[in-house]
């Protein structure tokens, strides 16, 4: 294995959306991998663009607008013009996507969960702000909780919906149905589902067998735990960085003499 290039020979699968594969496939490749992209997830309007402009013609009333995501941060910013609320960002890359933007963020939560982001602004604005949340489809519903268990008024608004990108089925049979699993890197509970899906129709009775095979990378401890659901044990990652990714895939290598 060479010092300078210690994932050389090594195919890493990622699943992350096409236009978010990026960072990380630079990373894996800088390292020596072989990279595959295999988009499990799309990024389309949200189910009623109403709710949004509505949300959007009132953002003077709120006390701050909160984001846990760079696709909430793609798919709200058009709203974002004029005087807006204080921003709040669940950690560097949502905020470094604002202010891409041009955007101040007023807020930016050290603790990379909605734990950490409601703890944030609870502290900051206290209890009665009101706090909008662009949202997912599948968005979970800690940071909304937690907000109104510390006496503030959230209002999620879904702002994006996610959906299985065209072919992923076509493709998830061409990497996997000869070949082994091998490893694979998920960022997000909704891509673990679908690919459990895919590979489990792909792979029909040999499934529970070839499971073992799977080399699975979580970028942290809410997609590890959907990996679990599944019976798949889980690598993960210290932080949700590319960096991070590649840095676990290293230090666990060398505890798996094949793949």
């Amino acid at each position: 294995m060479s010092g300078g290039r210690p994932l050389a020979g090594l195919r890493v699968v990622l699943t992350r959306a096409a236009h978010q594969a990026g960072p990380a496939r630079a990373a894996f490749e800088a390292a020596g991998a072989t990279v595959e992209l295999l988009p499990l997830l799309a990024i389309g309007p949200p189910p009623d663009a109403a709710a949004v402009e509505r949300a959007a013609a009132d953002l003077a009333r709120f006390d701050a607008v909160a984001f846990t995501s760079q696709n909430a941060v793609a798919a709200f910013l058009p709203h974002l013009v004029g005087e807006v609320p204080p921003l709040a960002a669940v950690g560097p890359a949502t905020a470094a996507a604002l202010r891409r933007a041009g955007h101040h963020v007023a807020l930016e939560a050290q603790r990379r969960d909605a734990r950490g982001l409601a703890r944030l602004l609870a502290d900051a604005l206290g209890a009665g702000a009101r706090v909008l949340i662009p949202q997912a489809d599948d968005a979970r519903p800690e940071l909304a909780r937690d907000l109104r268990s510390a006496g503030l008024a959230p209002q999620p608004v879904v702002v994006y919906a996610k959906s299985l990108p065209a072919g992923a089925a076509a493709r998830v049979r061409r990497l996997f149905a000869q070949g082994p699993l091998g490893w694979v890197v998920f960022t997000s509970p909704r891509i673990v589902e679908h690919f459990v899906r895919l590979v489990s129709d792909a792979l029909g009775d040999a499934w529970p067998r070839r499971r073992r095979e799977l080399r699975a990378v979580a970028i942290g401890p809410t997609t590890a735990t959907a990996l679990r659901r599944h019976g798949i044990e889980p690598i993960v990652a210290r932080q949700p960085t590319p960096d991070a990714l590649v840095a676990a895939v290293i230090a666990a290598r060398g505890c798996f003499f094949f793949f």
